[in-house]
This record gives C-alpha cells, structure tokens and sequence, in this order.
C-alpha cells in the first residue's frame, strides 16, 4: 500500500498536548505524519519563511502571542498554507472569525479523535490545492481570452494601418528622389523616416501572422530535413554575424504531421535570433532526437489549459537549439511569449517573433520552451508529436559547417 506523507508544523507549548497530538495521528491507516515542533509564534514564522510544510496546527495563545493575532500573523508568513487551529477555547464566533480569515478548520482540543483530526487535515490540503488549481486555471482562461481579443484588434489595426504607411513610404520616395539629392542632411533625415516605416511594417506584418487563421495544411514531412533546409534559407545571417554551426540529427526521419511553411517560419525565427545574441561570432548547436513519453505531462502549458500535450506512450521529435551568447535575464524568461515583450534594444525586433512562433507550436499541439544553458547561452526546445508509422535505418547525420 503506498504511504502518504504528510509534513506538518505543530505550534503548540503545551508538551502534553504535543503528545497527544502525536498519538493521534499515528494511529492513522496508509498515511505518514513527519513534524516540526515550534513552542513559540517567532520559531513558527522563522520555520515557515523556510518552506517544507505541507499544513499548520496552530494553538491560539502561545508565550508571545495570542488569539485572533496569531493567527493572521501566520496567515500573513503563509498565505497559500493550510491552517487548522487547535484550540482549548469552544467559541463559536471565535470560530466563525477565524473561518472569515482564512483557516481551514477549527477543532476544540476536548473533543478531537483521531479518524476527525486525520480527516481534516488530509481535507485542509485537498481543498487549498483545488483552490489553488481552479485560480491558476481561471488565470489561464483569461490569459486566453486576452490573447484572443489582442489577435483580434491586430488584424483590424493592422489592416486599417498597411494603406497609410504604403502612402507615406511612397511619399518618402519621392522626396529623397525628387527634391533632397544632393542634400546630405535631408538624405540623412530621409534615411531615419525610411527605417521607421519599414519597422513599422514589420510589426505589422508580425501582427497579421499572429492573428492569422488557425487552418494548418499537414502533410508527414521529416524535422530532420526541415531543418537542414531552414538553415539553408538563414545561411546569409550565419555568414554576416560570423556563425558555425554544427547539427546532429537522429538516426530516424523524425517525421511529423506539419504545416512546413508555418514550422519553416519558427525555425527562421529561432535561428535569427541565436545570431543575434552572437553578434561577434560563435557557435549556433542544433540536435534533433525522437522519444518516447514514458509518463503523462504533469501539468498543461496550453493557455486554454485543455490538458496535457503528450500522454504516456507517445513518440516525440524534439528539435534542440542552443547558441553561446549571453544568455537571458532570469527576470525575463517567463516573459519571452508574451505579444510585444523584446530584450532586443529599440528598433531592433517587434516583439511578436516568439509569440508568432508559440502560436504555431501550439496549434501543432507541440510545445516550446527556451531557458539559459549551463556554461552560457540559450536553449531553445521544441517538441512535435511524431507521425505514425514512420521509421529508417538510416545512421546519424553529424556536420559542422564553418559559415564563415
């Protein structure tokens, strides 16, 4: 039978009561109890700043403090923990109170037995973990429907915005040809007006893929030569930022069923930008690997929180791609998909690239994440959902190309 494990921080100075408390709980059937014993409400908060509990058993009146207050100061110290306040007081309002404020449960030492105080803090945790589930859900309901309507007023905005800035680059055009040759401070000026609208382009036109219509046209196409080919289609940003590259790919096809001008697109994407961060030269690594799931995700990424990608049993390509550049902010990390968030200085990227491209991973039910390497640079992960039935004896293809 396997054993729950339960740790639980006992606040309470009365060694006697301890004791009981102890007892009781050890009576309990396929569930382990491991504690912490804190006679004061400072050691109880110093614990709790540690971390490690899973509930609390707070007695009310203790040497530094008592009542209602010691309660909402560890309320405050642990805001998402579970509370059960173990009392010798038998106060209905006291209770009622306390339920306001946040406590789980509220048992009067007199009458508690085991089976009720096991029951209760097995219900404790279930509930503040539901609680907590349904508001991370919630949260990824309403992200979704924020991304949603963004996609939406990008695709008015977009359009409304394309036919002014054909005209104003068409005007541009004329005055650097017609009245300011010559004029080395208007041609200067005429330059910067050049680069704002065809940024202002780009943008829009990152606007419009990003709200683009979800229809994917899938076909079993292999990662493997996909890549090759993408890197192909990038070669001149290798070349001018002084790039290598080496790739490894797997030993079979690694096919999927993709939309090859869409993944095309995330790869050109997450290249571009791994030259980027290698302004002076480096090395760009590209792996490719086919797996099987061995367990079911443990916690959805989709934003409208459907459920998991890959289940158990599952056969995934995964693409690995890592550059040797700085890195990136660990503050910044969990804002890399976000619409319109860059840590590329102004003027130098939109902010969508890495949305567009979470966008289509998603609708390929794939995922994507990018976190830093150890020894430095980046990594970016995209996983695919292989397709079925497809299989090579083919050996490992191992380049390293010197793009220079």
């Amino acid at each position: 039978m396997q054993v729950e494990r339960i740790r639980v921080l006992l606040v309470e100075d009365e060694l006697g009561q301890v004791a009981v408390i102890k007892a009781l709980l050890r009576r309990a059937l396929g569930v382990e109890f491991q504690f912490e014993f804190v006679d004061r409400l400072s050691a109880a908060l110093e614990s709790l700043t540690q971390g490690g509990m899973d509930i609390v058993l707070l007695d009310l009146s203790l040497p530094d403090s008592s009542g209602v207050d010691t309660f909402v100061k560890v309320r405050q110290a642990a805001p998402r923990m579970p509370i059960i306040v173990l009392t010798g007081t038998d106060d209905e309002l006291l209770a009622t109170e306390l339920m306001r404020r946040g406590a789980q449960d509220y048992l009067f030492k007199g009458t508690i037995e085991s089976r009720l105080l096991v029951r209760a803090i097995r219900y404790s945790i279930f509930r503040v973990n539901s609680e907590e589930a349904l508001k991370k859900t919630q949260l990824l309901l309403i992200q979704a429907e924020k991304l949603r309507s963004l996609g939406q007023m990008a695709a008015s905005v977009a359009h409304e915005v394309r036919n002014p800035l054909a005209i104003l680059h068409m005007g541009i055009e004329c005055l650097d040809e017609f009245f300011f040759e010559g004029n080395e401070t208007m041609t200067g000026v005429v330059k910067e007006m050049k680069g704002a609208v065809h940024r202002a382009e780009a943008i829009i036109r990152d606007m419009l893929d990003y709200s683009s219509a979800r229809d994917l046209t899938l076909h079993e196409v292999s990662v493997n030569d996909l890549v090759g080919q993408t890197l192909g289609f990038v070669r001149h940003e290798l070349v001018k930022t002084k790039v290598r590259v080496t790739t490894q790919f797997a030993e079979s096809h690694c096919a999927c069923l993709l939309d090859a001008s869409k993944i095309e697109q995330v790869f050109i994407n997450v290249f571009t930008n791994a030259c980027h961060a290698m302004p002076g030269g480096g090395e760009l690594t590209v792996k490719t690997s086919e797996i099987v799931i061995e367990e079911d995700d443990p916690e959805p990424e989709r934003e409208d929180a459907t459920g998991s990608r890959f289940l158990c049993g599952d056969k995934v390509v995964t693409v690995e791609i890592r550059d040797h550049g700085s890195g990136i902010p660990e503050d910044k990390l969990d804002k890399l998909f976000d619409p319109f968030f860059t840590t590329k200085t102004s003027g130098n990227g939109t902010g969508l690239g890495l949305a567009v491209v979470k966008k289509i991973i998603d609708l390929h039910d794939g995922k994507i994440s990018i976190a830093n390497a150890e020894g430095g640079g980046a990594r970016v992960t995209i996983s695919l959902k292989s397709a079925p039935g497809m299989g090579s004896d083919r050996a490992p293809i191992q380049t390293e190309a010197a793009l220079v």
